[in-house]
C-alpha cells in the first residue's frame, strides 16, 4: 500500500498517480451523508466493497470556533470530544459493524486517520459493495450506527 497515497484526498491521490504516469486513474465516488447528527459520512463502492469515512458533525467544529475564546472552557469540549471519537465512535463503530455486517477482522478494516484539521474514521467492508443495492446496504448501516450511537447520549456530552 502507498501511505503517502492513503493520507490523500481522492482528488490529490488521483493527480499524484496521473503525474507518475498512472493511465485511466479514476477517483473514487462518495455519497455524502448529512443527516446524522452523531457523525458526518461518505460512503463508495470500490472493486466489491463498501468504504466508509466518518468525520465529526459540522455542530462539533462550529462549538469549538464559539468556544475559542474560553480557553478553560475550549479545552474541556475538545477533552470531551476527543474522548467521545478516539474512544465511544471507535467502540460503537467496531461493534455496530460487527454486528450488521456479521463479519470479523477478516473483512472489516477500520483506521483512524489523524490529518492536521481534519479527523476522521475509515471503514473498508470486503465484499460487501456486491449484489443488489449496495448503497441501501451503506445507508441501513449508518442508521444504526447512529442509533447506537444517540443510545449513548453522546449529543447530551458535546454541547
Amino acid at each position: 500500500m502507498n501511505f503517502q497515497l492513503a493520507s490523500m484526498t481522492g482528488d490529490q491521490a488521483t493527480e499524484t498517480l496521473k503525474q507518475q504516469g498512472a493511465q485511466n486513474v479514476e477517483p473514487v465516488r462518495f455519497t455524502q451523508v448529512n443527516d446524522y447528527t452523531t457523525f458526518r459520512a461518505e460512503f463508495a463502492v470500490e472493486d466489491g466493497d463498501l468504504i466508509f469515512h466518518f468525520f465529526l458533525p459540522p455542530e462539533v467544529i462550529e462549538t469549538a470556533k464559539k468556544l475559542a475564546e474560553f480557553p478553560a472552557r475550549l479545552k474541556d469540549f475538545e477533552d470531551k470530544v476527543r474522548k467521545y471519537w478516539l474512544d465511544s465512535f471507535a467502540r460503537t463503530l467496531d461493534v455496530v459493524a460487527r454486528s450488521y455486517f456479521q463479519a470479523g477482522p477478516e473483512r472489516l478494516a477500520a483506521q483512524y486517520i489523524d490529518d492536521y484539521e481534519l479527523k476522521s474514521w475509515w471503514l473498508r467492508c470486503s465484499g460487501f459493495g456486491h449484489g443488489l443495492a449496495p448503497e441501501d446496504r451503506a445507508n441501513a448501516f449508518l442508521e444504526k450506527l447512529d442509533q447506537a450511537l444517540d443510545a449513548l447520549k453522546v449529543n447530551t456530552l458535546l454541547v
